[in-house]
């Protein structure tokens, strides 16, 4: 079976396109087709941020577009919250790699919705 990683970018996304060059250029390198964050998310500003359900929904529309392939997802920050979110949702989703989770917005309350579902993986 082939594998697809998606990548999810986080709200400082696209300044840290760095990070997804070199995770496609490993992965690639090994045979995994690698789709980048803009290949399946509208490019942002942080002052036109989506949501996280807008960017979960355009996320779960490209994996169900993945064919037969085994599914991982790995994501950045908020892009790790909507990988978490989907991995509960979808068991086509093999694994969720997050890279700096979210926990806690900077300056906030606790927000429970930010970490709850993981329970659930």
């Amino acid at each position: 079976m082939s594998r697809a990683v998606f990548y999810l970018g986080g709200d400082s996304y696209p300044a840290e396109e760095n990070w997804e060059e070199a995770l496609r250029e490993v992965l690639e390198g090994i045979g995994v087709r690698f789709v980048q964050h803009r290949d399946f998310l509208p490019a942002w500003t942080i002052d036109s941020l989506p949501s996280i359900d807008e960017r979960s929904a355009k996320t779960a529309e490209a994996v169900a577009g993945a064919g037969k392939d085994e599914i991982f997802l790995i994501g950045r920050s908020s892009g790790a919250r909507v990988a978490t979110l989907l991995a509960t949702r979808n068991p086509r989703i093999s694994a969720a790699i997050c890279l700096f989770y979210p926990f806690r917005a900077p300056g906030k309350r606790i927000e429970p919705q930010r970490f709850m579902h993981l329970a659930a993986i």
